[in-house]
């Protein structure tokens, strides 16, 4: 069952680059090629990871890890169109919701302006040591405002 941020959101917005605020630059490598001669689907999942993580930093959350540590619940890409070796990838970033426990976020990969891929994803911050989920801090909800979409 989806959830209800994957419901009440419209995955085709994430193919327009306006709806960002957030941008991480990654390049195709000559690695990332399967047989077929495009990027590995694994590798256009590495390419969101890092614009994840690259959100992450930029929004300081990094500097909490003591007090939380942030999981990955759910993750899921619509792929568009191939990606050849060596083009230049703009990944954009921004907040889908932001829940009791959780923060999903939504990805658009585009070369040279063109969409080729979509991501979502369902994040959750959890006790260090419990492993259970902990509440979203305000101070963090504020941080995070600012990139909902």
């Amino acid at each position: 069952m989806a959830s209800p941020a994957h419901t009440t959101f419209e995955r085709t917005r994430l193919t327009d680059p306006d709806l960002f605020r957030f941008w991480q630059e990654d390049r195709v490598r000559y690695a990332d090629l399967d047989p077929v001669g495009h990027a590995n689907n694994n590798a256009i999942g590495t390419y969101f990871e890092n614009a994840r993580v690259g959100l992450v930093s930029h929004l300081g959350l990094h500097a909490a890890a003591g007090t939380f540590a942030v999981v990955l619940r759910r993750t899921d890409f619509e792929f568009l169109a191939e990606v050849h070796y060596p083009s230049p990838l703009r990944t954009g970033m921004g907040i889908i919701a932001i829940g009791n426990s959780s923060i999903t976020v939504g990805g658009g990969l585009f070369v040279e302006g063109r969409p080729v891929a979509t991501h979502t994803a369902i994040q959750v911050l959890i006790d260090p040591e419990t492993r259970r989920p902990v509440r979203v801090p305000d101070a963090m909800r504020a941080n995070l405002a600012p990139y909902l979409f």
